[in-house]
């Protein structure tokens, strides 16, 4: 009985942390698996989304660049630490000992790259106007946003992005 119960207990941590792991570098993985093929025809530029100046679009992608290479090495340790925990979940007899080290570190891991997105999102905060920042707001409640990789949307049958059916509507 208690095997069953650490087995589920492993299966679910390892459910919920692949799914940090594919958010945190951005694979766009969730709960619904891959989210299909990129394509051009419902791919609009941010800058276009959100009219963002030129200065704007500079600071923006110099914050993108920091922010990448200032969790690249975090990322990596989270996707390392995972696969170990799932390796220990094929031990027929894991160290609980082990398991729960190594569960502490995935977590503390995630919390580091938590507090870094953050730092991101406040950062863009400060670039971005009032306006800009309630666009991207309805976006959120709409399951689109910045964490779902920039300039991407789901569009409609005509080709249209969902923000040109919002402004026409």
């Amino acid at each position: 009985m208690k095997k069953k119960v650490l087995f589920l207990v492993l299966s679910l941590v390892l459910v919920f942390g692949v799914t940090s792991v594919a958010s945190a570098a951005g694979l766009g993985l969730g709960f619904g698996g891959l989210r299909g093929q990129l394509s051009i025809d419902n791919w609009t530029p941010l800058s276009q989304k959100l009219n963002l100046t030129e200065d704007q679009s500079q600071k923006l992608k110099e914050l993108n660049q920091s922010t990448y290479e200032a969790t690249k090495e975090l990322r990596q340790k989270l996707a390392d630490a995972m696969f170990e925990l799932k390796q220990m979940e094929l031990d027929t007899n894991p160290d609980k000992s082990a398991v729960e080290a190594k569960m502490k570190e995935i977590n503390e891991l995630r919390a580091q790259l938590q507090e870094l997105m953050q730092k991101q999102r406040d950062q863009m905060n400060q670039i971005l106007t009032d306006e800009q920042k309630q666009l991207m707001k309805n976006w959120h409640g709409k399951g689109k946003g910045l964490r779902h990789g920039f300039g991407q949307d789901t569009g409609n049958q005509n080709g249209q992005s969902s923000t040109e059916n919002s402004t026409q509507s």
